[in-house]
């Protein structure tokens, strides 16, 4: 994964070590730095992210969290401007189409929400710099924004043109035989153990993977539907691999983003959106999240962990180096040898 030693930055009130410095915490903490590279006034940073941290990683909001557990550094969440919801022109529908026998996980989550009087233009020069370091091509600034945010939390996202989309939105199995024509023009026939987003004419995009042309993004758009979802995994491979297309967005859903991302990211391309279009009209979130990702919490003996690793660190060493990753964590004041961490949703 590309990352921006700028945008890294941005999280941390100290000034960050030098590349080179930086580059040698990353690689003995945590993950392998495969290259570096100027660009411009900014720096990116090639991170090789191993699959038992990509649920997470791909996005520079966690790579920064790593990087602050590290150095012994706070990260600061950037700030997320707020925003007045109101009631549009037309309400959304959304629902998810399930076989209680092997489809119930398929779509975790589903939040979609219309946006109307948005102008669809070229992006703004600090989004269009932030995304060429990153070797992201600028599309418009809907389209820019939707990466953006899914750089920044892991979490894919997609837009569509809502005055394309006819009747409601359902995420189902395609039916064997149907057809999509994709973003770029290439025309799919689909299979019965594909996922897809359609509308009452028919899939409008193919799930986690790529969007169709039908509800296309452009500079005539003037209402959008804003998706962020959760879309299993396997499935999600399963596809990418059958049409050959694998990319930013079916590689992050391939290696299992939580639910709860869709909430943040729907948040603050919300936010993002609102504040490069001040007369825009803010619909209300449909959010369809029939089973709720719960926080989990464990018990560990500190002795065993102590004697697995060959360390003699106190049970509140241990709960504060887990509290710099992220993972809130004390001793319990029943057994002072037992630490309960509480692991994030």
């Amino acid at each position: 994964m590309l990352v921006s030693y700028n945008w890294i930055q941005t999280y941390f009130k100290e000034k960050l070590p030098n590349i080179e410095e930086l580059s040698s915490v990353i690689t003995m903490g945590v993950f392998e730095i495969e290259g570096t590279e100027v660009k411009g006034d900014d720096i990116a940073i090639d991170v090789k992210v191993l699959p038992d941290r990509a649920a997470y990683c791909l996005s520079h909001r966690y790579i920064a969290q790593e990087i602050g557990a590290l150095i012994n550094q706070p990260i600061i969440l950037p700030h997320i401007d707020q925003f007045e919801e109101k009631q549009t022109s037309k309400n959304i529908d959304v629902s998810i189409i399930v076989n209680p026998n092997d489809d119930a996980s398929l779509c975790n989550r589903y939040i979609g929400r219309l946006i109307e009087h948005v102008k669809v233009e070229n992006s703004p020069d600090w989004l269009k710099n932030t995304l060429e370091v990153l070797d992201q091509k600028s599309i418009n600034t809907i389209v820019d924004l939707t990466n953006y945010v899914m750089i920044e939390t892991g979490q894919p996202l997609h837009a569509f043109d809502a005055d394309k989309v006819e009747g409601n939105i359902t995420v189902r199995k395609a039916k064997e035989g149907e057809e999509i024509t994709l973003l770029d023009g290439k025309t799919l026939t689909l299979s019965s153990e594909m996922l897809v987003i359609a509308d009452d004419v028919g899939p409008l995009a193919l799930a986690g993977v790529k969007g169709g042309k039908r509800a296309e993004i452009s500079n005539e758009t003037k209402n959008i539907i804003i998706e962020a979802a959760s879309f299993d995994s396997t499935t999600t491979r399963k596809t990418s691999q059958k049409v050959g297309i694998r990319n930013e967005s079916s590689k992050r859903f391939e290696n299992g983003v939580t639910s709860e991302r869709a909430g943040l990211a729907m948040v603050m391309i919300t936010s993002l959106i609102a504040k490069l279009n001040p007369n825009a009209v803010i619909g209300i979130a449909v959010d369809v999240y029939p089973n709720p990702i719960s926080e989990r919490i464990l018990e560990i003996i500190i002795n065993a962990i102590n004697t697995r690793l060959g360390l003699t660190l106190s049970g509140e060493e241990m709960a504060n180096l887990l509290n710099r990753c992220g993972l809130p964590s004390v001793v319990s004041e029943k057994d002072y040898n037992i630490l309960v961490i509480s692991v994030p949703p």
